[in-house]
């Protein structure tokens, strides 16, 4: 069976505590995301205490209100956090809708840590709308395009999974289902090509619904090996 990146999603109250957990999971899985956005005692200087992180396969999101994130700044203040977790060296996931929208360009070093997102969290779009998706992202050329929809039936999971299954061979693209019924596609996913896959280090700590820990993943795929 195929490597299987899976990326251990740490949030807590202050950047400290993150900056302890990420330490602690960097052995446990490859990638390790960390949620800005999620930290309840956020300070200005805090994106400079990650400034001596080691950033090789660490995920900075800082993520809009309207997909799923909790940032209480202004839109302005959140963009100018992104760019700065750029000019530090981070792997960015930065939302498809907030490039549109400000009409932003990626630079050609930020392309390389760029992972372009989309997110539904109410229902998982039709086959057409998902290629369009995909289509957009690709206009700003991400290392990463990542799309996470709420799955409600078998027929949404079989969309996510048919979109890893026509990209080609040189495309990093990494599908999510939320929800109950998305579980399916988190695991089955990679296994046909997803670049990664998210977990949550315990069980009161996920970050989007449906999301498993990185201890069950870790057992599912020893099981499948």
């Amino acid at each position: 069976m195929k490597n299987i990146n899976l990326c251990a999603v740490v949030m807590d109250k202050s950047i400290e505590d993150i900056i302890q957990k990420l330490t602690t999971m960097r052995d446990k899985t490859k990638f390790v995301e960390i949620r800005f956005d999620l930290s309840i005692n956020r300070k200005k200087n805090d994106i400079q205490l990650l400034s001596n992180v080691q950033k090789k396969h660490v995920i900075f999101t800082c993520r809009r209100k309207d997909e799923g994130g909790q940032f209480g700044g202004s839109e302005k203040e959140r963009i100018q956090i992104l760019k700065r977790a750029f000019d530090l060296g981070f792997l960015v996931d930065v939302e498809l809708t907030t490039l549109e929208e400000n009409k932003m360009r990626l630079s050609r070093s930020m392309q390389k840590r760029a992972i372009l997102s989309f997110h539904d969290f109410m229902k998982t779009p039709s086959k057409t709308d998902l290629d369009s998706i995909v289509k957009r992202m690709a206009i700003f050329n991400p290392h990463i395009k990542k799309i996470a929809t709420m799955v409600k039936n078998e027929d949404d999971n079989k969309r996510l999974l048919n979109v890893v299954i026509q990209k080609n061979t040189k495309e990093n693209i990494c599908v999510i289902g939320m929800g109950p019924l998305g579980k399916k596609t988190r695991i089955i996913a990679p296994l046909l090509g997803s670049c990664m896959t998210y977990c949550s280090i315990n069980s009161d700590g996920a970050s989007a619904p449906g999301q498993m820990t990185c201890n069950d993943m870790n057992t599912i795929y020893s099981l499948l090996q």
